[in-house]
């Protein structure tokens, strides 16, 4: 179930520089509702996890007049894939026909969704000196909780972890009455680029 803050439908635990930027964004345009998935963090200029509805217009910073940033379609028998960290599980997932789902104008989340930035979890790196400095998250934290949950981990790097997502399982229970979750999926093995690696759109 969610609740109603300022206007704006909030599944979850709200995070308060989210509901502060959708709360913004419903106070511009033609804007017939606002939702926060329980996904949601802040985003650049719309929560990330977030609908906003338009009447007769199309968002500045999204596609459509039914814009979902980071939220995925979930009409009533639509399926869909909703991931979950790489030391979580993910699940595939129908669209129930509810009140609720109606009232999310049929959308949902599409990931378990951040708690600590990039930047807070890893620190900046130096490319000059190939030195990062700052972050919560080590490499050892990070290796022992993947180990634990029985994957292989090749490559990655900390502001990927698990500790900067929020529980899948959290996140679902908060949309129990909008979606049907069909089948789990436990990850064996996580291939990405390592945290060595210049990324020009996170670095």
């Amino acid at each position: 179930m969610y609740q109603t803050i300022e206007n704006v439908r909030v599944w979850g635990t709200p995070l308060e520089n989210a509901v502060s930027q959708a709360i913004t964004c419903a106070q511009h345009g033609q804007v017939v509702q606002v939702l926060l998935m329980a996904d949601h963090h802040k985003g650049y200029s719309q929560p990330v996890g977030g609908v906003v509805v338009y009447d007769g217009q199309i968002s500045p910073s999204g596609v459509g007049y039914d814009t979902r940033k980071g939220a995925t379609p979930s009409a009533p028998g639509q399926l869909g894939f909703i991931g979950g960290s790489m030391g979580d599980y993910s699940v595939i997932v129908r669209g129930k026909d509810s009140q609720e789902n109606k009232e999310a104008f049929y959308s949902t989340v599409h990931g378990a969704g951040r708690i600590m930035s990039r930047t807070e979890a890893a620190g900046r790196m130096n490319w000059k000196t190939k030195r990062r400095s700052g972050g919560k998250i080590s490499m050892e934290q990070m290796r022992h909780a993947i180990r634990e949950f029985g994957v292989v981990l090749r490559g990655a790097g900390v502001d990927e972890s698990p500790f900067v997502y929020k529980k899948l399982s959290e996140v679902l229970k908060a949309h129990e009455e909008t979606l049907e979750i069909l089948h789990v999926l436990k990850p064996i093995g996580v291939c990405m680029a390592g945290a060595d690696e210049f990324d020009p759109y996170k670095d």
